[in-house]
C-alpha cells in the first residue's frame, strides 16, 4: 500500500468521523440519552461511547500490528451518562491519537485479524469507517425519534 492509500483512508475516516460529531451536535444532550429499542446499547450516548472503545481497539491494533477485540468493553460496560460535550472532547482526542499512531507506522504495515489473516493499513482504516458508519445509522433506524 502506498502513503496515498493511508492518505485516502484517512480522509474517508474524517468524513464519516465528521458526520458522527455533526450527529452528536445535532442530538443535544437529552436526545443523547433517548432510550432506543436495542438491548445494550440502547442510548446513542451508548453507542457513541461503544465506538470510541472500538476505535481504540483499531488504533491498538495499528501500534501492536494485531486487533484485539476483547479490549472493546462489552455493553454494560458503557453508562450512557455523557453529555454532549464530554462525547466530542473525547472523540477530538480519540482522533488526534489516530493520526498520530497512522503517521507513526510504514503504511505498508499488515495488520493481523485472528481468523481473517492479515489486513493493509487503509483496509483496517476502511474497516473502522465501516464501523463508525454503521453503528449510529443502526440506531437511527430503530429509532421512534425523528432528528432534523
Amino acid at each position: 500500500m502506498s502513503k496515498a492509500d493511508v492518505s485516502a483512508a484517512l480522509e474517508d475516516w474524517q468524513f464519516v468521523r465528521t458526520n458522527t460529531v455533526e450527529f452528536i451536535k445535532s442530538l443535544g444532550d437529552a436526545s443523547l440519552k433517548h432510550v432506543l429499542p436495542r438491548p445494550g446499547l440502547n442510548t446513542f450516548c451508548r453507542h457513541f461511547q461503544e465506538m470510541l472503545s472500538v476505535q481504540a481497539a483499531y488504533v491498538e491494533g495499528i501500534r501492536t500490528g494485531k486487533i484485539d477485540f476483547e479490549m472493546v468493553g462489552d455493553n454494560d460496560s458503557f453508562d450512557g451518562l455523557e453529555s454532549a460535550e464530554a462525547l466530542l472532547a473525547k472523540i477530538e482526542e480519540a482522533d488526534a491519537h489516530l493520526m498520530d499512531v497512522v503517521a507513526s507506522v510504514d503504511p505498508d504495515l499488515q495488520i493481523e485479524w485472528p481468523g481473517e489473516g492479515q489486513k493493509t493499513l487503509s483496509s483496517h482504516l476502511a474497516n473502522l469507517c465501516i464501523h463508525e458508519r454503521h453503528t449510529p445509522v443502526h440506531s437511527i433506524e430503530r429509532s421512534p425519534v425523528r432528528h432534523s
